[in-house]
């Protein structure tokens, strides 16, 4: 039998109406493995949050799916460990909430960052849960501020055994004045699942002997006065050195070097370096001495994001070159910025899949600028293919000539390590200082100069509030003739680069 066309379609259009949802339908229909997998994906969306303990386990996370109906309680309670489920202890949540019938014993955070004086004089809540529940806590946050300086009766509620704890963090709100001492007998009892510690603005010495005993961990980030110990057995080097399982490291060591404390900064080679393989994030704040110090004797070969914000001057960075090398990947574009405030140069690797972003590594030096720090990338720059020079403090009169021109040798060694730059984008404040630069007014041959070259983008707009003017015609025509002798050699020698304005105020995206 010859079905017609209308035949057809008529087929097709009842079967479809056969799979649509009927109107009385409900999510009741869903099983309960299917329900567990839009709860997740649905704590999943608070992750990125700042405080994502906080805001998930409470009113605005599984407390809200929990409330909806008697099954949907069961899957969220039944679910705890793929839930993340926990109870946070604030200063408006007492302990006595964890003794709810209904619930099931679960993990506690306590939270005390929040906390007025008034609440912290009416009853010592976060003590007294670590007293009544050593066993459930996974997570303790304090926070001195200058009310409140004194937590050490906190620390000495910690100085018992604390199974599960997974995050301690000690933050600070009342100046560096206000260096705290962390009490010798903290996590005494041990805390075998610590993976993640902060302290902010403690003195190295009173944590020395926290860190030699807490291996596991995954996350540490420190605020301190030095890195050194009266015993080189008790230096942060020694103690980061034992802990294999580091992912993230912020460190931030603000103090000046002290005269009368001597950081050795063994020769290059002369240490044992040990490689952290599973480090991937790096930030550092402080003195060249300390970075150098610590470099000397890590390696972290896997690193995603390495930032780096040097608050004193130096000439030379050998094991900062070093560490750097060591890093995996190949950089394709670079981002400098030679203002005066805050000089900076990035690097950024290419993004392969969205579930390997780029790498990327940048150093910011908070003194004043020179061409060596540049130099101390050596051989990574060799495989850029961009460069984005600019000037970006708008605040600024200050003509960046000097900046750019104070070491001519030094950043024509710099530029000369650009054996594979193809795009040269130049900010607005900088037009003329590069077409100077890049001209041939010292009759030096044009090739060892950028020899790949292909293209120079010439940025014609400002950034918002920035105090320079909007180029002009004249200015224009100034800095094409600035680079006439340049391009003309280039042509002349069989390597052509041409010229291209962009009005865009924007970075291009693989700078941001």
């Amino acid at each position: 039998m010859r079905l017609t066309r209308s035949a057809v379609l008529s087929q097709r259009q009842g079967s479809h109406n056969h799979l649509e949802p009927s109107p009385s339908t409900t999510i009741d229909i869903l099983p309960e493995d299917v329900l567990l997998e839009i709860f997740d994906s649905y704590r999943q969306a608070f992750e990125q949050e700042p405080r994502y303990e906080r805001i998930w386990n409470s009113n605005n996370g599984w407390f809200k799916l929990a409330h909806v109906c008697r099954r949907w309680r069961c899957v969220v309670l039944e679910s705890s460990s793929r839930l993340h489920l926990r109870l946070v202890l604030t200063s408006c949540r007492p302990p006595r909430a964890v003794m709810l019938t209904r619930l099931p014993p679960l993990p506690i955070i306590v939270d005390h960052s929040g906390a007025t004086i008034q609440e912290w004089k009416e009853e010592n809540r976060a003590a007294t849960a670590l007293l009544r529940y050593p066993n459930r806590t996974c997570g303790i946050t304090i926070k001195r501020s200058y009310l409140l300086s004194d937590v050490s009766w906190v620390c000495m509620a910690m100085n018992r055994p604390l199974p599960i704890l997974e995050s301690f963090k000690l933050l600070n709100d009342s100046g560096y004045e206000y260096e705290f001492k962390v009490p010798t007998t903290i996590f005494k009892g041990s805390a075998p699942s610590l993976r993640r510690l902060q302290l902010q603005c403690v003195l190295f010495a009173s944590v020395s002997q926290l860190l030699s005993s807490t291996t596991g961990l995954v996350e540490l980030d420190l605020d301190i006065d030095t890195i050194v110990s009266l015993s080189p057995a008790a230096s942060l080097l020694t103690h980061l050195q034992g802990m294999p399982c580091l992912r993230h490291l912020q460190l931030r060591v603000l103090r000046l070097p002290s005269p009368t404390i001597y950081i050795p900064v063994l020769p290059v080679g002369a240490a044992d370096v040990v490689p952290l393989l599973r480090l991937t994030h790096l930030r550092f704040s402080g003195s060249t001495t300390c970075f150098e110090a610590l470099a000397a004797g890590l390696a972290a070969p896997f690193l995603q994001d390495l930032e780096i914000e040097l608050n004193y001057y130096s000439h030379a960075f050998p094991h900062l070159s070093r560490f750097i090398g060591d890093v995996d990947g190949l950089f394709f574009a670079v981002l400098v910025d030679i203002t005066s405030s805050a000089p900076r140069i990035s690097m950024l690797t290419h993004s392969h899949s969205i579930d390997e972003p780029p790498r990327r590594i940048a150093i910011k030096n908070g003194m004043t600028w020179s061409a060596p720090i540049c130099t101390a990338f050596g051989a990574r720059l060799t495989t850029v293919e961009q460069l984005f020079f600019q000037w970006s403090w708008v605040y600024c009169n200050e003509a960046p000539y000097r900046q750019f021109h104070q070491d001519p040798i030094a950043w024509r060694r710099f530029f000369e390590q650009f054996q594979n730059l193809k795009i040269l984008r130049v900010g607005r404040e900088l037009l003329l200082n590069v077409a100077r630069f890049l001209s041939l007014n010292s009759g030096e041959p044009p090739l060892p100069l950028l020899p790949a070259l292909e293209e120079i983008e010439l940025r014609s707009a400002v950034a918002a509030q920035s105090v320079a003017p909007p180029i002009g015609n004249i200015e224009r025509e100034e800095v094409l003739s600035t680079l006439g002798p340049f391009i003309a050699a280039r042509q002349q020698a069989g390597r052509p680069v041409r010229i291209s304005w962009n009005a865009d105020p924007a970075l291009p995206s693989p700078y941001w």
